[in-house]
């Protein structure tokens, strides 16, 4: 409750107080029937304080939970944007490994990117991404990827074809930066 309403509300009850005091019988018009009617109507006007108070903080609680909301949805949003880039960032270096004939470098980058691959399935704002079938021919073509830079390190007679590998990053960083450009873009309304 305001607090004007609140000081009109005491007024207009005391004056009521006041009045039905002067409309008993002077047997009964006496200062102790005059102070429990002042206290019943305090009692009363307490409460309703209370009351109003509940609603109060009841509305406030609910505004505040509202904002929390909205401000967890944006920082996840903002968190999955950034999975994204890390992405974008672990795949440039991996190339750069790669042409720099650095296969032990290139190999755990490997790991690390499919790693991510795999962590954004599981954040709920890139579902819509990570659920077709496109996301998990890159978690498939990563893998692979990984096996034959495995292999050719352990094999020293085979030859990678770091160009395939290469071409799937490119097509695996494209993907990454549609899906961020899509994340950036959407609107948010849906919560």
């Amino acid at each position: 409750m305001q607090r004007g309403k609140a000081i009109f509300f005491l007024i207009v009850g005391l004056l009521i107080i006041i009045i039905i005091f002067f409309q008993l019988n002077d047997a009964n018009r006496n200062l102790w029937n005059f102070i429990s009617l002042v206290a019943n109507f305090l009692s009363l006007y307490g409460l309703l304080l209370a009351y109003y108070q509940i609603l109060s903080l009841r509305e406030l609680s609910e505004k505040t939970q509202e904002a929390v909301k909205i401000s967890s949805h944006r920082l996840k949003k903002v968190l999955s944007i950034s999975e994204l880039s890390k992405s974008k960032k672990i795949i440039e270096e991996i190339q750069i490994f790669l042409h720099g004939e650095n296969l032990y470098g290139a190999l755990l980058r490997m790991k690390d990117l499919k790693e991510i691959l795999i962590q954004n399935k599981y954040i709920k704002d890139l579902e819509p991404f990570t659920s077709i079938k496109q996301y998990k021919t890159l978690l498939i073509n990563t893998g692979i990827d990984i096996d034959n830079i495995s292999d050719s390190l352990i094999n020293d007679k085979e030859k990678l074809d770091k160009s395939n590998i290469i071409k799937n990053l490119e097509i695996t960083k494209s993907k990454l930066i549609e899906f961020e450009n899509e994340l950036k873009n959407r609107n948010d309304d849906n919560r």
